[in-house]
């Protein structure tokens, strides 16, 4: 009859100490992926995040009424930050004091570029958040027919924006 071997300390050891090798290496790759997969997330939503501001001001631009725009300055506390002020053509709105032309103000509140838009009389005010995360935000008016707006978001990261501002020539009626 065959007596089996069993297996000596040492053997157990170095088998532990090469499955602990493999499950350091397998965990360490989970975490490195798992914060791969973060910093995607982030840029991800910072991404939508500039496509929808884009989007929203260019819908805004291209109904602006002419000579419109203005930089002002708004005083909150000790601090004064800057306000776009226009009016622009907001079309059909679901609330119908906010349907057609209004005027509208673009600043920076509490972090955010906000978008307030102002009822026909002026009593009633509707914010949308454009932009979420935001330091510091500047307009610039000085070179004709272009807003530049450039916006420092809380990782100090800038982000320059420039829309034409020429209002569309109106199609000739043709009879």
């Amino acid at each position: 009859m065959i007596r089996k071997r069993s297996l000596t300390l040492i053997e157990v050891c170095i088998a532990f100490g090469v499955l602990a090798v493999c499950f350091t290496v397998v965990f360490s790759n989970l975490s490195s992926s798992s914060k791969l997969l973060a910093k995607t997330e982030e840029a991800r939503l910072i991404s939508m995040r500039k496509q929808y501001f884009m989007e929203r001001i260019v819908s805004i631009v291209e109904h602006l009424t002419p000579d419109s725009l203005q930089v002002e300055e708004k005083k909150v506390g000790s601090e004064t930050f800057p306000v776009l002020t226009f009016v622009y053509e907001n079309g059909l709105d679901r609330e119908r004091i906010f349907s057609g032309q209004r005027r509208g103000e673009l600043e920076l509140k509490e972090g955010q570029i906000i978008l307030s838009t102002f009822s026909k009389e002026g009593d009633e005010m509707r914010e949308e958040v454009l932009f979420p995360g935001v330091s510091t935000v500047s307009f610039d008016l000085k070179t004709p027919s272009v807003l530049r707006i450039e916006i420092t978001d809380l990782a100090k990261q800038t982000l320059p924006f420039a829309f034409v501002t020429v209002p569309k020539k109106e199609k000739p009626v043709v009879s």
